[in-house]
């Protein structure tokens, strides 16, 4: 038998940039953003593809309407969202065109 010692081991999952989703008592959903996507504190564009189970986000330019996501990296989206979502913690990886994509996990 071999043991590894785990003072060596880095936790892979931990400086990921994520989101997760939650049901808030007022009937829609609050979404944490992880402060590694830079978005906090700016208005920030969320949309989802059912068809490719993605969701994605980006900061709002000028002319555009977006969900404000505070400094603590908590903002309010509507009921649509936790149920596309889930609760689960959803990892993000930005692309060349300036969207965070994220896989959106299969809720049977």
């Amino acid at each position: 038998m071999a043991f590894e010692s785990m003072n060596n081991v880095k936790n892979v999952g931990f400086h990921r940039p994520f989101i997760r989703c939650a049901d808030n008592r007022a009937g829609g959903s609050t979404i944490y953003v992880s402060a590694r996507t830079g978005l906090r504190g700016k208005r920030v564009l969320i949309e989802i593809d059912r068809e490719e189970s993605l969701v994605r986000l980006r900061s709002a330019g000028e002319n555009e309407r977006g969900a404000q996501c505070l400094i603590q990296g908590v903002m309010s989206a509507s009921k649509a969202v936790v149920l596309a979502c889930g609760t689960f913690r959803i990892y993000v990886e930005q692309h060349a065109d300036g969207w965070w994509y994220g896989k959106l996990p299969t809720i049977s």
